[in-house]
């Protein structure tokens, strides 16, 4: 249980007792709801405060392993959009609303059921993303 704000700790000590008291039912196990915009702009805030990306520690050859040849160098992928573009398009995208992504995960007898839920700010952020990228790949 997580409760925050002013009277939260009434209420939620509220909202147990109407729980024990309701004993087990069947039917909905999991309901999330997530609105993308206000995260993809924390995290956009995080990346423009620790602009350094992390990274890997690489192990030393010190040419110990006898009849192995030197491991080459990992190559570095590039993605054709990059990260800070994502955001970008992201917080565009997400500023007209409707940037909110539902799941829903419950039971009936044997059988597990799940719901998603995208509203039109995700597939208007897919259809941005996939057209820059045919913009500036696949465009003759």
């Amino acid at each position: 249980w997580l409760a925050a704000g002013n009277g939260s700790l009434e209420l939620l000590k509220k909202t147990i007792g109407e729980v024990k008291t309701a004993g087990p039912k069947h039917g909905l196990v999991i309901d999330l709801m997530l609105k993308l915009g206000p995260y993809v702009e924390v995290l956009n805030n995080y990346y423009a405060r620790n602009p350094a990306a992390p990274t890997l520690v690489k192990k030393i050859d010190d040419g110990k392993k006898k009849g192995a040849a030197k491991a080459s160098e990992p190559k570095k992928i590039e993605p054709f959009i990059s990260s800070a573009e994502l955001r970008k398009i992201a917080i565009n995208v997400f500023k007209q609303g409707k940037d909110t992504f539902t799941f829903t995960l419950g039971r009936e007898e044997k059988t597990v059921k799940a719901h998603l839920k995208f509203e039109e700010g995700l597939i208007r952020f897919i259809g941005t993303t996939l057209s820059k990228f045919v913009k500036e790949n696949l465009e003759d």
